[in-house]
């Protein structure tokens, strides 16, 4: 009891050097607390952003290929040099009592065409009442960059014989290969790719 007693009565308090080592080590760990928490946020937002980017490439390719899958083409064409796709429907219907007959025609301006022009990747549909444009692009301001690509590789080519008795190779079904590059304001660039099979 004498020795808390001792304790108690020696009103010395702490020292300067003291004060600065506790302060010392306050600071660094404090330091090292933010540069931690800095760093999860960071990551937290760049993941929450690249989230939002790959869902709206997902969003812009469930519209064209929900386009796409509604309209009847009867065939596809690829161009290289400019990057777009043509797709044709060369397929008429003749009904005769029971029986339903196809006749191709040698139709050389396609029903619709697919390209990526100023940030936008575009569907130019020739319609019933005339050209019909659908644009599809970021809803979130983030635009497509000029590394964004599409390219097509035919899995199947079958013949066809027009109703002028010409005959002609078509491709019929194939892979379409997008290359979705996004870029939002503060952001690195991220690429998304994606295949849609017709």
């Amino acid at each position: 009891m004498s020795r808390f007693a001792d304790i108690r009565r020696n009103e010395r308090g702490v020292t300067l050097v003291e004060v600065l080592a506790a302060l010392v080590l306050t600071v660094v760990i404090s330091g090292i607390l933010y540069s931690v928490f800095a760093a999860g946020l960071r990551t937290y937002n760049k993941i929450q952003t690249e989230g939002q980017l790959r869902d709206e490439a997902d969003y812009m390719v469930a519209r064209l290929m929900g386009e796409l899958y509604s309209a009847d083409y009867d065939d596809v064409q690829y161009d290289p040099a400019s990057q777009a796709l043509s797709f044709y429907s060369r397929r008429q219907r003749s009904f005769r009592k029971d029986d339903v007959s196809y006749t191709y025609t040698d139709t050389n301006t396609p029903a619709a065409k697919l390209y990526i022009k100023d940030g936008k990747m575009i569907l130019e549909k020739q319609g019933n009442k005339g050209p019909e444009v659908l644009s599809f692009q970021s809803d979130s301001g983030a635009s497509l960059l000029s590394g964004s690509s599409l390219q097509m590789a035919c899995t199947r080519k079958q013949t066809i014989f027009t109703d002028n008795g010409a005959s002609s190779s078509v491709c019929k079904n194939g892979i379409v290969r997008l290359t979705l590059v996004f870029q939002n304001s503060g952001t690195k660039p991220l690429a998304i790719k994606s295949e849609i099979g017709f």
